[in-house]
């Protein structure tokens, strides 16, 4: 799954579900995800790695 579609899932989520505390445990879940799996096409900027680094 892509970024925009787990940030639509997590809107629909806080939607349906309207605890502030399991919003936010499923906002921190998704952050996590995200940081450990980053999305090349956020914003246009890709994410460095090695073979880029090692190329420029």
């Amino acid at each position: 799954m892509d970024r925009a579609s787990l940030t639509m899932l997590l809107a629909v989520i806080i939607f349906i579900e309207p605890s502030a505390i399991m919003s936010s445990i499923l906002i921190l879940a998704l952050m996590i995800m995200v940081a450990s799996a980053p999305d090349p096409g956020l914003l246009g900027k890709e994410p460095p790695s090695p073979v880029q680094n090692s190329e420029a």
